[in-house]
């Protein structure tokens, strides 16, 4: 097994602890990869001579990267996501996750007081395929279901989502954007209610599966022309509380936008 040691205070950035983030250590020559698709059907009914295009996935990519001068795991993990429409565009779907291709084995170790041995888990730098035992290890997931009780705010949503698939975007931007289409406010539309299911999934080294379920819930409504409040809360299942919530008064200037928001409870 490849084994790493802890970093010192020589072996960190000097920009570690900046809010634009720090450098990575070492050396790297990495080559990203992946490939991002818009699949769509044109579907010809009885009654319309003309076929009419629907979107099947928004969405449907994979990508990774390859870092050579790495002295091990070189090929990073590969980032898989889906995005689409059931039941008439009325539910949507979004799926994100990682799969890691490098094989995971227990070795038996010797506890820190040395008192007992025990089985650790250790990553090791060899690709499951390469002996044929499948494709790798699904280190976390994240599936939801969401839909918008809104008839008009529900069509703006999925031609959003068109939009947005269609657009020159960049793959995180897109994962990003397609699950929350209510990133920007729309003020033509009087109200929407987005309801929302998710499951989180997550498998660490030395841990043991662990999946966690949400519901979500977030909209806006319109008190006049220029004037919304937005709102989103949540309920956790696994906490069995409720989620961060927020409120916003939002006013449309034109060109500009003033948002004023509140916290009302919770961490933050």
């Amino acid at each position: 097994p490849c084994l790493q040691k802890l970093p010192t205070d020589a072996d960190k950035s000097v920009h570690e602890g900046f809010s634009y983030g720090s450098s990575r250590l070492g050396e790297s020559a990495v080559l990203g990869f992946g490939v991002n698709n818009t699949v769509e059907m044109k579907v010809k009914s009885k009654k319309d001579t003309v076929a009419k295009k629907v979107s099947l996935f928004y969405t449907l990519s994979i990508n990774s990267g390859y870092n050579f001068v790495a002295d091990s795991f070189k090929l990073a993990p590969f980032g898989i996501a889906a995005n689409t429409n059931v039941l008439n565009d009325k539910l949507n779907i979004n799926l994100n996750a990682t799969l890691d291709p490098y094989k995971y084995v227990n070795l038996v170790a010797l506890n820190t007081e040395k008192t007992a041995y025990t089985l650790v888990e250790v990553r090791r730098d060899y690709l499951v395929w390469q002996d044929g035992s499948g494709f790798g290890r699904i280190s976390n997931a994240n599936l939801a279901l969401s839909t918008n009780l809104s008839p008009k705010g529900q069509k703006k949503d999925t031609d959003t989502r068109t939009k947005i698939s269609k657009s020159n975007a960049s793959d995180s931007d897109k994962k990003f954007l397609l699950q929350n289409p209510d990133t920007y406010i729309d003020f033509n539309i009087p109200w929407n209610l987005r309801v929302s299911y998710n499951a989180d999934y997550s498998h660490g080294v030395n841990q043991s599966p662990k999946v966690t379920q949400a519901m979500r819930l977030n909209g806006d409504f319109s008190i006049t022309e220029k004037w919304k409040i937005t709102f989103n809360t949540g309920y956790d299942f696994q906490q069995k509380e409720i989620t961060q919530t927020y409120l916003t008064i939002a006013r449309d200037l034109h060109c500009w936008q003033v948002n004023l928001g509140w916290t009302p409870f919770g961490k933050y």
